[in-house]
């Protein structure tokens, strides 16, 4: 839906957001996959209720602490003053950046964005700086994985090997299994590349020619490719990582219903492109 996107020439155009994320289909898919999940979640609970207590969650090891000064320095870092005048200096050149360029946003605007309110919110600059180290050390196992996935999009993206198999599963669609031919060659590579925007690249070219070629609706196409993504999100062990450094889960302790909940999140997935 945003002008200028690699493939809009490709596509003659932009798909307005009514006819993807807004469409009747998608939404019903959106809700049926949702009571889907809701359902699931409850047979589990009922099957386990009472037979097994829920143990106390793997905390990480002792948190990390800054250590603390006396003194002027130490009554500055432990007061409020600091991480506040600090926060509304970043305020204010927020607040001309915004009244001057409009909505403007680049990484650099976000990233000053989350400091300035993590430094209003902090009880002092000290606490900030505890918080912070604490958090680094929660999203390591995410940084530690990000060069390996890197590596193996690499591999796919460069070798074409993606690209071929894309190709490969696209010649034995026709005009009514494309979205579903999307939907499932999605789900497969999103496993191996877990990036909707190195997905997208890959796929969206082949599957939009598709699409034109055996006249089939560019969102509907476009939405089955996203959807599939979605999919396999729930079995790709890289988006749970955060949540399992946050919450002290093992993998283990929470795989398998992530595989029985996207096998049971399928049907309505593709029943929705099939109305669509």
């Amino acid at each position: 839906a945003t002008p200028g996107n690699p493939l809009e020439g490709l596509m003659g155009g932009t798909i307005p957001v009514g006819d993807t994320l807004l469409a009747w289909w998608n939404l019903l898919t959106i809700a049926t996959t949702v009571a889907t999940v809701l359902l699931t979640v409850f047979f589990f609970h009922h099957q386990h209720r009472g037979r097994s207590s829920q143990a106390p969650p793997h905390r990480p090891d002792t948190p990390l602490a800054v250590e603390a000064r006396s003194g002027l320095v130490g009554r500055l870092e432990n007061g409020r003053g600091l991480s506040t005048l600090l926060a509304l200096m970043l305020f204010a050149f927020l607040g001309y950046w915004f009244a001057t360029r409009g909505l403007d946003l680049s990484l650099n605007i976000v990233n000053w964005s989350f400091l300035a309110l993590g430094l209003l919110l902090a009880n002092s600059s000290l606490h900030y700086a505890d918080l912070f180290a604490n958090g680094a050390r929660v999203a390591a196992p995410v940084l530690l994985q990000y060069p390996l996935y890197g590596g193996m999009m690499g591999l796919a993206l460069q070798s074409g090997l993606a690209e071929q198999f894309t190709d490969l599963i696209i010649r034995t669609a026709s005009a009514e299994s494309l979205p579903l031919v999307g939907f499932l060659s999605a789900g497969l590579i999103n496993i191996f590349i877990p990036s909707g925007g190195a997905q997208w690249a890959i796929q969206g070219p082949t599957f939009i020619s598709a699409a034109q070629a055996l006249d089939v609706d560019q969102a509907v196409v476009t939405m089955s490719i996203a959807w599939g993504d979605q999919w396999t999100n729930l079995i790709q062990p890289f988006c749970a990582v955060p949540l399992l450094a946050v919450t002290g889960l093992k993998l283990r302790e929470i795989y398998s219903y992530c595989i029985v909940i996207c096998l049971a999140c399928a049907a309505p997935m593709m029943l929705g492109l099939y109305l669509a």
